[in-house]
């Protein structure tokens, strides 16, 4: 088995997705789990959101989702020609979601709530990208490693339980069939499944 880290650059556009195929496709005969990153600049425009939903600056917060979720239907755009395409209603789902907890008053921890929306980035890129994989013919599973990775509740500086991450890792990261595993970097979860 292989692994694959894809940063924020290297995902940044439609381009640069395309590109991510073209390195795959060297390995036909290996299992990857491919490990990505928000797209491009998605985490500091995330940070923007977070930093106007916590202040109450709730025009300029709508401004830039809005602008979110631009960024993202450029890539999408870019890469899927059929505009029926399901990635289209699963995007739209991670978006309406965000919307949801944008919605919501703000608790007190901030590092609590920076953890619970800086995810979208790392959720939406593996989404799209997992998509487009199976699209240009490699046999793609889309894996949240929440599931598998888990941490205690340090809020932005979670500690990984590695013993737990272990197992579940062992027990959840498994090739039925298809050749890539795709999954979220920097992401974790609790054991009550809250996002760190």
């Amino acid at each position: 088995m292989l692994v694959f880290k894809f940063g924020g650059a290297s995902v940044k556009s439609a381009e640069a997705v395309k590109n991510i195929v073209e390195i795959l496709q060297r390995y036909a005969e290996e299992q990857i789990v491919v490990v990505v990153s928000a797209m491009g600049k998605t985490t500091n425009a995330l940070e923007a959101i977070i930093d106007y939903y916590t202040s109450g600056k709730s025009e300029e917060m709508k401004l830039a989702y809005k602008a979110l979720i631009v960024s993202h239907m450029e890539v999408m755009d870019g890469l899927f020609e059929e505009k029926g395409h399901k990635v289209f209603a699963e995007v739209e789902e991670l978006f309406s979601d965000l919307a949801d907890r944008l919605a919501k008053e703000p608790t007190l921890n901030f590092d609590f709530d920076y953890d619970q929306l800086i995810c979208y980035g790392e959720l939406l890129s593996t989404t799209i990208i997992g998509n487009y994989l199976n699209s240009s013919e490699l046999s793609t599973r889309w894996m949240d490693i929440r599931r598998s990775l888990k941490t205690n509740n340090t809020w932005r500086e979670a500690k990984v339980d590695w013993e737990l991450s272990s197992q579940l890792v062992n027990e959840n990261f498994i090739f039925n069939g298809e050749r890539i595993l795709i999954t979220q970097g920097f992401l974790g979860s609790t054991i009550n499944d809250q996002t760190t």
